[in-house]
C-alpha cells in the first residue's frame, strides 16, 4: 500500500495546498498517473488531509481520468482518506458527475463510498464487504433470483471501478471469475 499525501504533491509541482481548478487538475494528472504506472504496488491511498481546499473541478479532472484508465495500470486500487465534509462534498459532486464511485477510509477504517453507486451495485457491494468467502455471479444469481449474466456484468462493473478485487480460475468447468472485497487490501496492510 502506497499512500499518496496529496498536498505534497501539489506543493511540489504547483506551489499550493489546495486541490482546485481543472488547470491544476490538468497539471496534476500526469504527476498522479505516473506515480501509478510507475509503481509496484497496487494500492493506493490518497491523503487530503493536509489540502486546505479542494473544488470539484480538479477532483472532477484527476479522478475521471485516473478511473477511466484503472485497469490500464494494470490491478491497481485507489482510495480516499483525509477528508472533511467540504473537501467529500466536492469530491463527491465531481465523481457524480463523471458517474463513477470511490471509496474514502473513515477515521475508524471503515469505508463510505463517494460519487455515483447505483442501488443495486452499492447492495453488491455491501455483500462483498461481508462475505469471508469469494463472491461469483452464481452466488449472486442465486441469492438474487436473477440470471447469471446479469450477476455477472454488475460483478464486472464494480471491479472496473477499483471496488472489488478481481481474479480468475480454469477448471474442468470452463473460465470463471472470483471477486473478494477491497477491505482486504487495506486491513491486511
Amino acid at each position: 500500500m502506497r499512500e499518496i499525501d496529496v498536498s505534497a504533491i501539489t506543493n511540489n509541482v504547483l506551489e499550493t495546498d489546495l486541490f482546485v481548478t481543472r488547470e491544476f487538475g490538468q497539471i496534476l494528472t500526469p504527476k498522479f498517473e505516473g506515480i501509478l504506472n510507475s509503481s509496484v504496488e497496487n494500492v493506493f491511498v490518497f491523503d487530503f488531509a493536509n489540502i486546505k481546499f479542494t473544488d470539484f473541478s480538479c477532483p472532477n479532472e484527476v479522478f475521471g481520468h485516473l478511473l477511466n484508465n484503472l485497469k490500464n495500470y494494470g490491478d491497481k486500487y485507489i482510495f480516499l482518506k483525509g477528508l472533511d465534509e467540504s473537501k467529500r462534498e466536492n469530491i463527491n459532486i465531481a465523481l457524480n458527475e463523471e458517474k463513477r464511485a470511490m471509496l474514502e477510509i473513515t477515521e475508524d477504517n471503515n469505508f463510505e463510498v463517494i460519487g455515483h453507486l447505483p442501488e443495486f451495485l452499492k447492495e453488491l457491494l455491501l455483500i462483498s464487504f461481508g462475505s469471508k468467502e469469494d463472491i461469483t455471479a452464481r452466488k449472486i444469481a442465486d441469492l438474487k433470483d436473477t440470471k447469471i449474466s446479469t450477476a455477472s456484468s454488475k460483478l464486472l462493473t464494480l471491479w472496473k471501478q477499483g471496488l472489488l478485487i478481481r481474479r480468475e480460475i480454469i477448471n474442468e468447468e470452463g473460465k470463471q471469475f472470483l471477486y473478494k472485497s477491497v477491505n482486504e487490501l487495506i486491513i491486511d496492510n
